[in-house]
């Protein structure tokens, strides 16, 4: 029996963390930063389309170069000290900081609004 492809998006905040998250159709939400059960309230449900796609990637793309630019300013002076098996932490550090950057970028360039025919053609 084949599965049923989803047709939504369900959007929940948690306000636990002030975040929200996407679920497809009968997914039990949970607050993936606090990672546990919390009192999630629903905030819309949305149809899937391509550009949807885009829009939650670049929103979650968002969060993970922020979240990476915060632990890169918030770091103390002991941080090298915390990796001393590691060459030079720091230059890691802004390594994958200019990586993420990259790559929030070109997510950002995503525009599928007119790409809904080749996305929906692919599985037939």
């Amino acid at each position: 029996m084949e599965k049923k492809k989803p047709e939504f998006i369900n959007v929940y905040y948690c306000p636990e963390c002030d975040m929200d998250f996407s679920y497809v159709d009968d997914d039990q939400p949970f607050c993936r930063v606090c990672d546990k059960e919390t009192n999630m309230t629903f905030v819309e449900k949305i149809k899937i389309t391509p550009q949807v796609i885009a829009d939650r990637l670049k929103a979650s793309t968002d969060r993970m170069y922020n979240a990476l630019r915060a632990a890169y300013d918030a770091r103390g002076e002991d941080f090298d000290a915390a990796y001393p098996d590691t060459e030079d932490p720091e230059k890691m550090l802004l390594n994958l900081l200019a990586k993420a950057k990259k790559f929030k970028e070109d997510v950002q360039k995503l525009d599928l609004e007119d790409r809904v025919d080749t996305f929906d053609k692919k599985d037939e």
